[in-house]
């Protein structure tokens, strides 16, 4: 799984304006929050915007290093 989204993240920086993810990262979030899902999968998003500016500056994200981190990272924190 990790794989896959280490994947998705290179794939979405590699192929996409990244000036529109804050608007598309809004509505997401806009619509996650109407279907009450939980803030933890919100905070996700935060996540994942840093991921792909850390790819975007020219850091090579490790399947190793999602696994040992992710249920720590700042913006997963409760």
């Amino acid at each position: 799984m990790l794989k896959d989204y280490r994947r998705y993240i290179i794939q979405i920086v590699d192929n996409t304006d990244h000036t529109l993810f804050p608007e598309v990262k809004a509505e997401l979030v806009r619509w996650l929050k109407e279907n009450k899902v939980s803030n933890q999968q919100i905070k996700g998003m935060d996540l994942l915007e840093r991921h792909l500016r850390e790819v975007r500056e020219g850091k090579y994200l490790q399947v190793d290093e999602l696994y040992k981190n992710l249920r720590h990272e700042p913006e997963m924190e409760v």
